[in-house]
Formats: C-alpha cells, structure tokens, sequence
C-alpha cells in the first residue's frame, strides 16, 4: 500500500468518514478504474476496439470500498467524448473480470461523496450520470481486441 492509499483507506473504512472527489480525485474511487497508463482514450477509440492499448484499467488493487467495488467512474462527463469511453469501461469490466458494473459519470466541478452507509451526495455546479448494467446475462455480443464493440442486445440496450 502507499502512504495515500493507508491513509484514504483507513479514513474510509476505520473513521467512516465520508469519501469523495473531484476529476482525479473521483476518479480513483470505484474498485475498478481507468489507470490511463499509457494516456487518455476518447470515446470513438474505445468503442472502436475495447482493447485499444490506451484503455487500460486497474481493478481491485487500490482501495476497498465495500459500496463502490464494482463502480467505475469517469470524470470531465460534460466532456461528450468521455461518455462512450464509460460505456467501454463498463464492458471491460464485464468482460475481464466478470463483474455487473456501475458507472458513474461525474462533470467538472462536481463531486459525489458516499457514505459510510454507501449513502451518495451530489456537490458542484455539474450534472451527475449514474449507469447501471442489466445483470451478467446482459453481457456484451463483441468485446474483443481489433473490433468494435456491440453491446446493443437486439435493440434492448
């Protein structure tokens, strides 16, 4: 562990204290997250192929957050080329670690704060967008490298 994820750790799971943030601080919260490796990825390159090599992703190796574990966040959302990379996310997080998956898409100068109880406040002048898939059996047609991806379900999506 580093000394920052003991001590938001620690803060979130001993004290129960509220958690929250903006941009990278927000980002950081859910159980999986964009790792941004190797850079950012827009919109059109993840959905052109969910394995694009800037779409990288770490799961469960930061903090425990029993209520955001399988959340994924993205942050800048009134950014509309952020908003089909969360979809992608979601899709990944399906794929590779067999999870159902919540997005939460938060705009700049906005933050969602959670609970200890896993209660969730809105704070900021943005929009907050909260996405939830429909169980595993909803899992997408095509997420493989080199093509797009299809989570459509026959116009059910």
């Amino acid at each position: 562990d580093t000394k920052v994820e003991a001590a938001i750790n620690y803060l979130r799971n001993v004290k129960q204290i509220p958690i929250g943030g903006t941009s990278a601080g927000c980002a950081i919260l859910g159980g999986t997250y964009f790792s941004a490796l190797y850079g950012t990825v827009t919109s059109s390159e993840s959905l052109g192929n969910p394995y694009n090599r800037y779409l990288t992703l770490g799961h469960n190796d930061f903090l425990s957050q029993p209520y955001l574990s399988n959340v994924i966040t993205d942050t800048h959302f009134n950014n509309p080329d952020r908003r089909g990379r969360l979809i992608t996310f979601l899709a990944r997080m399906n794929q590779d670690y067999g999870v159902v998956g919540r997005g939460i898409g938060v705009d700049e100068s906005t933050a969602v704060c959670i609970e200890s109880d896993g209660t969730g406040r809105v704070f900021g002048s943005g929009t907050t967008f909260f996405l939830s898939q429909n169980g595993l059996a909803s899992k997408p047609e095509t997420c493989v490298n080199g093509s797009p991806l299809d989570w459509y379900r026959n116009r059910q999506a």
